[in-house]
């Protein structure tokens, strides 16, 4: 409990401290309880003084406090040095922030500070203010090689692509290329710091690494390189040795295979090398001996989804890509195969639009895998799967539709079977049903009939008829499944079993009674046909009241009223006259007893 409550008192004082801040005021959910009055400072320096108090405070607890807490509480100090630092404080925080430089947690949270304020605040600060701040950064980041290297090639700083005019550059920095030629000159300087410069501490090692790898042109720096490299263990980073095999590449591509064929005969190292063939390059040598490994088992099918990013798998071969997509495939159970397999093929055809229909089949399979259809429990652990398989489903209708019907029909025979594809509420592969179904109809309204008939009581099928509805529609109609269809194949579906059938329809189809002028709606033309039977007029009226709404109730079923009222006046048919007339009847009713509960409700 103590800890606990240090840990508020130092989060508390350090967010006392923040320039921008905002926060709920309860006065309006507060009620009749009374609110302490709230401290309001008469003057400037009233306001100042509690700054230094607070600062004072967790100044002081750095004493007391055990190390990780001391460091959280000099942390709330050294995220404000750019507000603190011009005020009359300026001394106190330079003082602060050269002592606590001194932990190795903050040493780099510390010179970021001095940076920020030196390249915002440096034209505002008093000229012996900026000289002090300029003086200390120097000292923790100029003093020696070592300070330097950790300053340029281990931080990775907003501030160092602009100058003070703000206009930015991408170009590396010139103090990289005196580290550089330093390390050319005097190997023992950079032998040291090898250790970190191989593993993630080394922020901007990519650039560093490329530079050196530049100017390294007989490699002999390689050596100790790769063996702080593989001494990192789970430590090691691609980022700096990637930098440097990506000089390599574009220096010799021969010497490059030889160096990434010997790193990938290394089991130990092997799943790390991916990342730096990513970062440095690609062949066809080197994706042929990636694939042979991964047909050998000796590496996870899978990393070849690493080589998306960037578009490095556009680099290689056709036949590798495909072969690699086998494999990630496998029997379609396992659904990180499935994604990474989706990924990879979306990503070549684009980087081959001319090469896309070649790719057709195969796209079929990757999509109808069993882990997206039938589904399997991780599926869809990534929320941006529906969005890129309805991408390559809708490409996939575009090259193949009869390959795209045939998706189709697969996907309805297990629709809203759980954590497949179907299974959300609103999805992106709806857009892909509807489009097909406009297309393929012949092929669609079987799978659905076989579907209605077959298993007309599971949860599955009760969602295929919201999608048949339009309420798992997202924007509009653009997920709606009855519209996309021709009436005609549904309406001699019904024939075969009226009873059952047409009240089913009438309660599942798209809630719109057209009027006589306008383009017949399904809904329409069932009352037209069985308007005759109470059970389609009932189902009708039941899907007709399904619906959301903002605002009064007795308002909504109002405006509903006088629609259907101005309909009844043009209307033709008799059986959709019977339909409207008994419409009309259920939302007087509904707005009386909405009014009196509405009325009960103001009176209460």
């Amino acid at each position: 409990a103590t800890e606990f409550y240090r840990g508020i008192a130092v989060r508390a004082l350090s967010e006392s401290l923040e320039s921008f801040i905002s926060r709920t005021a309860i006065e309006e959910i507060i009620g009749l309880r009374r609110l302490p009055d709230r401290w309001m400072p008469k003057t400037m320096d009233e306001l100042h003084a509690s700054y230094v108090a607070h600062v004072d405070l967790l100044d002081k607890a750095l004493g007391f406090l055990p190390p990780q807490e001391a460091v959280e509480a000099a942390r709330g100090i050294v995220r404000n040095v750019r507000s603190l630092i011009v005020t009359p404080m300026a001394p106190k925080i330079i003082a602060f922030i050269r002592r606590v430089s001194a932990m190795p947690a903050l040493r780099d949270q510390c010179i970021e500070a001095l940076v920020a304020t030196l390249h915002y605040e440096g034209k505002a600060l008093p000229d012996n203010v900026k000289a002090d701040v300029e003086a200390l950064r120097v000292e923790l980041t100029d003093s020696s090689f070592a300070n330097k290297l950790r300053r340029h090639a281990g931080m990775k700083l907003v501030e160092d692509h602009f100058d003070v005019d703000g206009n930015y550059s991408d170009e590396a920095s010139p103090v990289l290329f005196k580290l550089v030629a330093e390390a050319i000159a005097n190997p023992e300087l950079l032998t040291p710091e090898l250790a970190w410069l191989v593993t993630e501490e080394a922020k901007n090692g990519f650039q560093y690494g490329q530079l050196l790898g530049q100017a390294d042109i007989v490699m002999g720096l390689w050596p100790a390189i790769h063996g702080c490299w593989v001494q990192a263990g789970e430590q090691r980073s691609d980022f700096f040795i990637g930098g440097y095999m990506s000089a390599l590449f574009g220096r010799d591509v021969a010497v490059w295979e030889q160096v990434i064929g010997q790193l990938l005969a290394d089991s130990e190292v092997r799943p790390s090398v991916l990342g730096v063939v990513w970062r440095s390059g690609m062949t066809d040598f080197i994706a042929n001996n990636l694939l042979a490994m991964a047909e050998a088992g000796t590496l996870d099918a899978r990393s070849f989804r690493l080589f998306v990013y960037g578009g490095v798998i556009n680099k290689m071969p056709r036949s590798v890509v495909c072969k690699a997509i086998d494999l990630m495939m496998g029997d379609g159970t396992d659904p990180l195969g499935a994604d990474a397999a989706l990924h990879v093929i979306i990503s070549w055809m684009r980087g081959h639009a001319d090469e896309r229909a070649a790719l057709a089949q195969l796209l079929e399979r990757v999509l109808d895998a069993r882990a997206f259809i039938e589904g399997a429990v991780g599926a869809k652990a990534n929320n941006m799967l529906p969005y890129h398989w309805n991408e390559a489903a809708m490409r996939l209708l575009a090259l193949d539709a009869d390959a795209a019907a045939r998706l189709a029909a697969r996907c309805i025979d297990y629709f809203g079977k759980e954590d497949s594809i179907t299974s959300g509420y609103f999805g992106e592969p709806l857009k892909f049903l509807s489009s097909v179904s406009r297309d393929r109809p012949e092929v669609v309204w079987p799978a659905i009939a076989r579907r209605l008939t077959d298993h007309p009581r599971e949860v599955g099928t009760w969602q295929m008829l919201n999608w048949l509805r339009g309420g798992r529609a997202r924007h509009g109609g653009d997920a709606t499944g009855m519209d996309a269809l021709p009436p005609a194949l549904v309406l001699e579906w019904i024939e075969g079993n009226v009873k059952e059938r047409a009240p089913l329809m009438a309660g599942n189809c798209p809630p719109v009674v057209s009027r006589p002028d306008e383009a017949p709606s399904f809904a329409r033309q069932i009352l037209e046909r069985y308007g005759t039977l109470k059970s389609v007029r009932g189902g009708l009226h039941a899907n007709n009241f399904t619906e959301g709404w903002s605002g009064p109730t007795s308002e909504h079923y109002r405006s509903k009223l006088g629609a259907v009222q101005a309909h009844l006046d043009v209307e033709t048919n008799e059986n959709v006259k019977a339909w409207l007339l008994e419409h009309k009847e259920r939302l007087e009713h509904s707005v009386e007893r909405e009014n009196e509960r509405e009325l009960d409700e103001n009176e209460s």
